[in-house]
């Protein structure tokens, strides 16, 4: 009584039985067919159920509107401090970088 404890987003998502190859990119795995032949807790990312969180659609564009602006705007390109094989950092809730991600923004 009185522990707080979390699940691991963060080893839910990198789970080679739930997503194979998870080092490596795959838009496939979230295609409608992939989705629906797993358990739907297998992404997290912004909770399940009754209590998931409301903003989600909104963040979704959000995030597809910034991601395409930083795309058509600027090259990214990779710096001396840019690290090829990116470790998460134990600390962090939310899966961040150890070290951070370096890159170097260029206009296009």
């Amino acid at each position: 009584k009185g522990d707080l404890v979390r699940l691991s987003s963060i080893g839910v998502s990198f789970d080679p039985d739930i997503f194979p190859n998870p080092e490596k990119w795959n838009p496939d795995n979230f295609s409608k067919e992939n989705r629906a032949n797993r358990n739907p807790y297998s992404f997290m990312a912004f909770s399940l159920g009754p209590r998931n969180c409301l903003a989600m659609r909104f963040a979704f564009f959000e995030m597809k509107v910034a991601v395409s602006h930083l795309v058509t705007t600027f090259k990214i390109l990779p710096t001396t401090k840019t690290c090829k094989n990116p470790e998460v950092d134990p600390r962090s809730v939310l899966g961040a970088a150890k070290g951070g991600l370096w890159v170097k923004f260029e206009a296009r």
